[in-house]
């Protein structure tokens, strides 16, 4: 997924799910089954947990990435910089952003880190403690190249900062397990539950966190750092987002 999921595709997904499940899966979605609504739709959406992730990707027959992934996604196949970011420098923009058109399809940054990368972390954004526009950096970008604009090597948007990603860890036995199958499109029972058989269970064994998020320092946007990647969270705080992957098919 370029962007991490929005407000608004949560909010359809749900309203795909049985009763039960969407109740379940629901945080902060507004409107009552099946016609949930959001508010902020373009904006990237919080406080979903490892189950929710699982079962939004197999319904999307789409699966989860691998934290060698998450590090391929950031750099393509350019070699490591010290201490990067996925726009691929050290650096970052430091001062709080202004927001503006707040909570519209075109909420925008108005002070932007003109030579340097650009994120959301630490709560930078005007302290708004919640996740911006999906792609807003390179909308608000006067001239979007990677570093400007935030973006990985591939284009790929909020790798570092915004929500944090939740990759497959090879550090944990049932992280090695995993076989990168997609999801089928079916989910178990009333409560919607991902039945992928190799994917780390609704526990959260085996996937960690990479990449920070708004709620953050800025280091643990670092592409490399990993103090969070063999760690079991199965709480849904307001920084854990959703971005799936697909493996490109042979040519």
């Amino acid at each position: 997924m370029k962007y991490e999921i929005s407000r608004g595709q949560w909010a359809a997904f749900l309203n795909t799910l049985p009763e039960e499940g969407a109740l379940y899966h629901n945080t902060g979605i507004g409107g009552s089954y099946p016609n949930f609504t959001a508010t902020a739709p373009d904006r990237a959406k919080g406080f979903i947990a490892w189950f929710s992730d699982t079962a939004y990707a197999d319904w999307s027959g789409l699966r989860p990435m691998t934290g060698l992934e998450f590090e391929k996604a950031c750099r393509g196949p350019l070699p490591p910089v010290p201490n990067e970011f996925a726009w691929g420098t050290a650096s970052v923009h430091a001062s709080p952003y202004a927001l503006t058109n707040d909570g519209t399809p075109s909420e925008a940054i108005s002070n932007m880190g003109m030579g340097t990368g650009n994120a959301s972390y630490d709560v930078t954004a005007v302290n708004i403690n919640r996740g911006l526009r999906c792609g807003i950096f390179a909308a608000s970008a006067a001239s979007p190249d990677r570093i400007e604009s935030g973006a990985s090597f591939w284009g790929i948007m909020e790798l570092s900062g915004s929500m944090i990603e939740r990759p497959i860890t090879i550090a944990h036995v049932t992280g090695r397990a995993f076989t990168g199958e997609h999801g089928d499109g079916a989910l178990s029972g009333a409560m919607a539950i991902a039945n992928v058989p190799s994917w780390p269970n609704d526990q959260g064994y085996g996937a960690g966190l990479r990449g920070g998020s708004f709620s953050r320092v800025a280091d643990q946007m670092r592409v490399s750092d990993r103090t969070f990647a063999n760690v079991k969270f199965f709480a849904r705080p307001s920084y854990f987002g959703f971005r799936g992957v697909r493996t490109a098919p042979v040519p």
